[in-house]
């Protein structure tokens, strides 16, 4: 509560709408680069831990401090969702060429 005054003098009344926002996408998209999309959900717990410690840094830096930060829900736009299809699709292509090779 002490860093309040600072926070609005410094970022206005309506910080959450630009500061909260540009961190939170600057952190996760630096984060979610470093996986594949398979890993963000089979190593949630990392990828939760990254993105809370570097909220908390980021934030910081504009006297905001959070009390918790959680994944909730983890989505995928249709378009990536098209090319991991596309990939799956193209590996079990390979593999069964390799198969049929190996006979």
């Amino acid at each position: 509560m002490e860093k309040l005054p600072a926070l609005y003098r410094e970022q206005g009344l309506n910080y959450d709408d630009h500061v909260l926002k540009s961190v939170t996408e600057e952190v996760i998209k630096s984060i979610v680069a470093d996986y594949y999309a398979d890993q963000l959900i089979t190593m949630r717990d990392v990828v939760a831990e990254r993105v809370s410690v570097n909220m908390r840094e980021k934030a910081a830096l504009y006297n905001i401090e959070f009390q918790d930060v959680s994944l909730v829900d983890i989505q995928f736009g249709a378009e990536f969702m098209q090319s991991v299809e596309y990939a799956r699709a193209h590996a079990h292509m390979r593999e069964t060429e390799r198969e049929g090779e190996s006979y």
